[in-house]
């Protein structure tokens, strides 16, 4: 549908033309009855070059689309006015551009109605030969908050990629550490950067990464590099699992 409204508002651009030409004398066009001054013609090529850009900001821009929209609304409603007996139909155009202003401006205006839009990637990946969904969500050039939901419970981690596309750290705030008792959890930042790439038949993968969980206040603890025939890979069902446990543990021994 924003297709067909944007080519819709660019053909009606192109006719604001008509009005310059006939002001300038590039064309006789006799359907325009009435006389266009050279003021006025450059009133309608103005019309139709802001007629032309909302329509293409409707399918670049569409954020910033009610802004021009608004202005290309005004100033050719306002020709057609000046030679209404002539071009009267464009008003017709003019009110689905209208609508169409009114939509944009109602989601993404200063004072917006809707929640502003988040941009998500859905994922297709597969954990024990099964296929799973991901949904995540890009924070910056190269990198990504995924999210992994099941049974209730949401764990979730921050990828960072290098130049190449490759994936270089892991890292998440759903790991915790037990206290020497095993009663009580705290919850801690786990980094897992990732290197040393190589080819598995078709697949490439890492072969190496060296896991490292931050402490409060405290530094770094390194844990011993690993290594194997493929990346690092972690069950998000069993640390979704994991994590319930462990709030239970938690929230029975707070009762206690």
């Amino acid at each position: 549908m924003r297709w067909i409204v944007a080519v819709l508002l660019a053909v009606h651009g192109l006719i604001h033309v008509m009005g310059f030409a006939k002001a300038f004398g590039y064309a006789e066009l006799p359907q325009l009855t009435q006389p266009v001054s050279r003021e006025m013609g450059l009133a309608w090529l103005a019309a139709a070059l802001l007629v032309v850009a909302s329509a293409g900001m409707m399918v670049a821009w569409p954020r910033s689309f009610w802004i021009v929209g608004a202005v290309a609304l005004v100033t050719s409603q306002a020709v057609i006015q000046s030679a209404w007996s002539d071009a009267w139909a464009g008003t017709i155009v003019n009110v689905v551009l209208l609508l169409a202003v009114a939509q944009a401006w109602f989601t993404y205006g200063p004072q917006s109605f809707a929640d502003q839009p988040t941009r998500l990637f859905l994922m297709h990946a597969r954990m024990f030969g099964l296929p799973v969904e991901v949904f995540h969500r890009r924070i910056a050039a190269r990198t990504v908050r995924a999210r992994f939901t099941d049974g209730g419970q949401t764990i979730s981690a921050t990828l960072l990629f290098g130049e190449d596309g490759r994936l270089t750290n892991f890292i998440s705030d759903d790991r915790s550490r037990s206290s020497p008792d095993g009663k009580t959890f705290t919850r801690l930042r786990f980094s897992t950067p990732i290197r040393d790439y190589r080819d598995f038949g078709s697949a490439r993968l890492a072969r190496a990464t060296t896991p490292t969980s931050m402490r409060a206040r405290s530094s770094p603890v390194t844990h011993p590099p690993c290594r194997g025939s493929g990346s690092l890979l972690v069950d998000p069902r069993k640390h979704a699992r994991d994590q319930h446990r462990h709030a239970q543990q938690s929230n029975r021994d707070t009762d206690r």
